[in-house]
Formats: structure tokens, sequence, C-alpha cells
């Protein structure tokens, strides 16, 4: 990943076989609250910026298709608001509150396929038209403001429906329903934040608060939200999980390979991991220990610290073999597997052989033949 600052733009790359993604961004002065309202448009995101998704041939150089995104929010840093597989591509705009998905074609354009969020079906739209049309040939009389506001429809109503159906299918039915009912003011009011494709077929999705949304406060914070599984095929949700839930960091601890994704999209080596690697798996329980024995820590503390990594960022990981715990043991302090700015340090990382013990290679963060500057006492 690149990043490129100027006065009014932003640019990060992707990375595909024979393919680049180039997203721009420059900020405009239009205010959301004025543009495309609907019931789960977030108004308060006024930071609106025109985007320009480049898609560029690597062999030839040639831009082979530009997609334009106007007055959107959208978050392109760290990767966080797009999703690569294959020949898919989905595009999550927080403002609009909808996944927009894209199929890459051979001669490198992006078709887009259909949007989730307020639709599930390209055609819905369409159905709801015809609804209301027969409802005024019936001379049906209008629904009042406060009628209409109780219409749930898309992806929300989809994440209801799965909710009421596992209700009913507890032993304690009863208990299961008024919990239900208590919820479901707030998962009405969920607003999906990050998207990631786990197959050709289903999408991860996060839901978080629009408290949670507008505090800022996404990455790392023990929040409250939720993970959806979502076919894309039959627009059915296959799971709903919080992010308090032990079978879902078990899942994550097990597959987490998985789930981040090939690199480049073909297959290559993956680094260590705590699903492959001992060192890393030790590394990984000695965090968890920590966050639980911390002041104010607790299990649940840690479980929500570590499912705040979900859903993975595509291309957000080194993946280069001397960063390999599997071959070579460093300082973790010093140096991190994300792709982010790092302090530097007064002084070189030192890489040893993880079999022999015996000092490979240092890697110096400022100029060798320079002595460092120290600070004054």
């Amino acid at each position: 990943m690149a990043r490129h600052s100027a006065a009014s733009s932003l640019m990060y790359i992707l990375y595909r076989v024979a393919m680049l993604f180039i997203v721009s961004a420059v900020q405009t002065d239009k205010v959301g609250s004025q543009l495309r309202p609907h019931t789960y448009t977030i108004p308060e995101s006024t930071k609106l910026e025109d985007y320009r998704l480049h898609v560029i041939d690597v062999q030839t150089g040639q831009v082979t298709d530009v997609v334009s995104m106007e007055a959107d929010y959208i978050r392109f840093e760290k990767h966080a608001g797009i999703s690569i597989r294959g020949e898919l591509v989905a595009i999550t705009s927080l403002h609009e509150q909808e996944i927009r998905l894209y199929r890459l074609t051979k001669t490198g354009k992006l078709c887009k396929e259909r949007s989730i969020g307020l639709y599930n079906y390209q055609d819905d739209a369409l159905a709801i038209a015809e609804q209301e049309g027969r409802k005024r040939m019936a001379s049906d009389p209008p629904a009042t403001p406060s009628e209409a506001e109780v219409i749930i429809p898309g992806l929300r109503q989809r994440i209801l429906s799965y909710l009421y159906r596992s209700a009913l299918e507890q032993t304690d039915r009863s208990s299961a329903i008024t919990n239900f009912y208590y919820i479901f003011p707030h998962i009405a009011t969920l607003i999906f934040y990050r998207a990631q494709f786990i197959d050709d077929v289903h999408l991860m999705i996060r839901f978080c608060t629009r408290q949670a949304f507008l505090s800022r406060a996404m990455e790392g914070a023990p929040h409250t939200f939720f993970i959806v599984i979502y076919d894309m095929l039959s627009t059915r949700v296959v799971s709903v999980l919080e992010n308090t839930s032990e079978s879902l960091l078990a899942l994550m601890e097990r597959g987490v390979d998985l789930l981040r994704g090939p690199m480049y999209n073909f297959p290559v080596l993956q680094n260590s991991s705590f699903s492959n690697n001992l060192q890393t798996n030790q590394l990984y329980h000695r965090q968890q220990y920590t966050l639980q024995n911390a002041r104010n820590g607790s299990k649940l503390q840690a479980t929500r610290h570590l499912l705040s990594m979900l859903p993975f960022s595509p291309q957000t990981l080194f993946e280069s073999p001397f960063m390999d715990r599997a071959l070579f043991a460093y300082d973790e302090k010093t140096l991190v597997p994300q792709e982010r700015p790092c302090p530097g340090h007064d002084f070189p990382i030192k890489f040893f052989d993880r079999r022999t013990g015996q000092l490979r290679f240092k890697l110096f963060t400022y100029q060798p033949h320079n002595k460092p500057e120290t600070l004054p006492k």
C-alpha cells in the first residue's frame, strides 16, 4: 500500500494480479444532510469527499477504467472501505450505508452488479414501487409518517428476521421473544462500518452503534459491535455474533489465515500467524493474558479487543520472510507486521536465527554511519 498526501487529495494503492487499483480522494464542500437523504443516511458525517477509483493494467500502464463516487464518505485508510477477492470488488459507503459490489472483467472494466444495504436485490426498488402503486389503486388511505418510519427494508430486515427465527428456536421461547423485542430498537438503528469477502458468496459485515461511529473510537476500542455473515446469492443472513462471542474468537484463532486472505489474490506463502506458528501463538496468548489481568481488565474486555481486528482489511500486512517468526526472532515491540508508520529507534533491530540463536542481520532505522543523537540529560 502506498499513500500520497497533498493539500486536498489522498491516494491509496492496492495490487491485484496484473492490475492496480488506485483510489484518489478530494474533499468537497457539500454537506452530508443535503445529499440523497434516506432513513439510514448518516448526516453527521460531514467530511464528504469525491473519490476516483482507477484501474490500471500493470503490463501496459494504461488506465482501463475509472469509477467516480461523488460526495461520499468511504474509509480508505488502511484499506478499511474496500475488499478484493479475485474478480470481486466491494466498496463500503458509510454515508450511503451501502456495500457496492463490482466485478472486474477481462478487459479491466469494473461493472457494478448491485448494492447491498437499503435493498437486497437489484429489483427491490421496483417491487416496492409496484406495491405502493397497488395500494393507491385499491384506494387505501395513505400511510401516516409514523407508519412509514417503522418500515425496515433491506439488510436490516434480514438481520431482524434471523434474530426472530433464532428466538423461536430457543427452549425458553417466551424469554427469548421478550429479549428480542427489547433489543429490537437497538438492532434496527445499527450502521455497518466495514465489510470483507469470506469467499465468493459470503460477506462478513461489521455493525456498530451510531454513537460509536460518531465518537471515532472504532479501532481497538471496547465498544459493542456485531459481526454479520451475509449470503450474497440468497440474500440470507447466516449468522449474527456479538464481539463478546467466544465461539467467534475461537473461529478467528483457528482460521485467521483464511480470514485475512492472500496478499495479492494469488497463492503466496503467508507470514506466520497464531494459527500456524508456535512462537506467534505464544505471543498472542501473552497478549490475551495481559489484557485479562490488566487494571479494569477481564476476559470479556480481552475478547472485545482481539475481535476488533475483524473484518480484516486487504493488503495491510507485511508479507516478508524476514518478519516470519518461524525463521527469525526479533523484538516485537520495535517491529509490527501491520503496514503503518512506526517510530524510529536509536539502535538497530537485531534478527536472530530461530533454530541456532545466532545473529543473522541488523535492521537500522537510522543512518548506521552516523552516531544517533541522544537526548540531553
